[in-house]
């Protein structure tokens, strides 16, 4: 998680604001947005990857119950 973490901040969000807040002049408005984009990506990578962890949970649980 630290990657996504790491991702997010450093190139979802930092690119983000400077071009929706700087050079779009969206100003505060652009700086929110960028911060609502990375959350939301974050998000999606995070359910999938939950997804993955459940599904793997699942497969052992079948293994110690079919031994």
């Amino acid at each position: 998680m630290m990657y996504s973490t790491v991702i997010g901040m450093w190139l979802i969000r930092v690119i983000g604001v400077y071009v929706l807040g700087i050079k779009l002049d969206m100003g505060i408005v652009g700086i929110w947005l960028s911060i609502a984009i990375d959350m939301a990506m974050l998000a999606v990578f995070l359910f999938f990857r939950f997804r993955k962890k459940i599904a793997d949970i699942s497969n052992f649980a079948k293994n110690l119950t079919s031994k």
